[in-house]
């Protein structure tokens, strides 16, 4: 970009937990969204987004994955991957409705906070590939061009009064829009972690490349 850009706060919009651990190192931030640590398929954030959250964590639409290891919602086709508990096999623990009015209560907080927050200032969303997930149905992908500019007219009309800022990973070519406030770039995979941040020194790179700084160097969940 060629020059700094400070931003207000930096919040990911999935697919997956990759995007928001890399977040969290690299602008040594812990504030929390409610994008964070689902797998989201690209338009199961479109209509998260467009329906406000509404039927979210319905017990009707919440559904243990054959393979145990997650828990799909049915009705925006995302996985809660993180949002359950686990016996000591990391299977997902198969009584899991006891557990959701706690977990309306959490997103209800960040979902708040996401609407709230973002009105106002300088934000910097971050979608990463969604890649692919036997668990969930089959989504075309959000790396294409459209989508992504599509996603920001979304993000525009539900933020009018906010400066935003969207950076889409993997897409295949290094480049902005002609707006300027769209950008999409390859994170080099170097594997040089064996988890959820797949690769910090690509996330690094990408992060530095951009050029975004944000306002607060720390903040609170």
């Amino acid at each position: 970009m060629g020059k700094t850009i400070v931003v207000d706060r930096v919040v990911s919009l999935g697919a997956n937990c990759e995007a928001v651990c890399n977040i969290r190192s690299y602008y040594r931030s812990e504030r929390a969204f409610p994008f964070d640590w689902w797998v989201t398929p690209y338009n199961a954030l479109i209509a998260l987004l467009k329906s406000r959250f509404e039927g979210l964590l319905d017990p009707h639409n919440l559904v243990v994955t054959d393979d145990m290891r997650s828990v799909r919602c049915n009705r925006f086709n995302i996985l809660h991957h993180h949002d359950f508990l686990r016996d000591k096999d990391g299977k997902i623990v198969i009584d899991i409705e006891p557990q959701i009015q706690s977990l309306r209560e959490k997103y209800k907080f960040l979902i708040d906070r996401f609407y709230q927050e973002c009105q106002t200032g300088r934000t910097l969303f971050v979608r990463n590939r969604t890649g692919f997930d036997p668990n969930l149905i089959p989504d075309s992908d959000d790396i294409f061009e459209e989508r992504i500019l599509n996603l920001h007219e979304l993000l525009a009309t539900i933020f009018p009064k906010a400066t935003i800022y969207l950076m889409s990973t993997n897409v295949g070519k290094r480049g902005s829009s002609e707006k300027k406030d769209i950008i999409w770039d390859e994170i080099t995979n170097y594997h040089d972690a064996n988890d959820y941040r797949i690769s910090p020194r690509g996330w690094t790179e990408l992060f530095d490349r951009q050029g975004f700084k944000l306002e607060a160097e720390t903040s609170q969940s």
